[in-house]
């Protein structure tokens, strides 16, 4: 099962811009990839299960594995989706390893800034030693130190 970050600037990309089908289309090819960034999605697939013609989805993969020129990453000429070199039928995301390294760090970060307020909390006798006092990571095994409940800083 693979994992795709969708973030607010995905709303202002060219990809957006080009209507609601490419767009749909475009969140399914992400949804179905896998964390090397390769999907078995065909247009076929899509149009039966979202019940439109085949053609409706074949333009929209189209405008998806076209160049374009506006768009932020140049590999590949700006396209989204190329076919796959090592999976026949499949095809892969061209940007696959820059969002995927993106997310890497976002979660990088957002640990640091964890560590940070856990070490000022301790240093102010706030912290009782439960593993889990403030949020570490974000699953759902986590939970709040019974005794020191509080609301994440704003």
């Amino acid at each position: 099962m693979g994992y795709t970050a969708l973030d607010s600037d995905s709303l202002k990309s060219s990809v957006f811009r080009e209507g609601p089908m490419v767009w749909a289309v475009w969140t399914a090819i992400l949804a179905d990839k896998d964390k090397d960034g390769f999907t078995s999605l065909t247009p076929g697939f899509l149009a039966h299960q979202w019940s439109v013609s085949e053609d409706e989805v074949q333009k929209a993969w189209d405008v998806l594995a076209a160049p374009d020129p506006s768009s932020k990453n140049k590999d590949e000429g700006g396209r989204r989706i190329i076919h796959s070199d090592v999976f026949p039928g499949a095809w892969y995301v061209v940007s696959n390893d820059l969002y995927k390294n993106k997310w890497t760090s976002e979660r990088r970060k957002e640990a640091n800034r964890i560590a940070q307020k856990r070490s000022r909390l301790k240093k102010e006798g706030k912290l009782c030693g439960f593993k889990t006092c403030v949020r570490p990571t974000y699953g759902a095994e986590d939970q709040f130190c019974p005794e020191h409940s509080f609301e994440e800083d704003k």
